[in-house]
């Protein structure tokens, strides 16, 4: 019985879960809870990346570049 128990158990480990595959696409996305990560902020006119990672706030949409500006 315990291992039967025990497979199913192990059975459900990818279950509830969701993956996302990013491809671009131009569609919007949100951040999810608790993402952390380097951004880029525009600094006289070019986008500068970050040296420290920052907390983005859950909600927070993500917009594709329609260009490098």
């Amino acid at each position: 019985m315990m291992p039967i128990l025990l497979l199913g158990i192990l059975s459900l480990n990818g279950c509830g879960s969701t993956r996302a595959i990013f491809v671009e696409t131009g569609s919007i996305a949100r951040i999810g809870p608790d993402v952390k990560g380097k951004v880029y902020v525009k600094v006289d006119g070019q986008w500068v990346l970050t040296d420290s990672r920052v907390l983005i706030p859950e909600g927070y949409y993500i917009v594709p570049p329609k260009d490098n500006n």
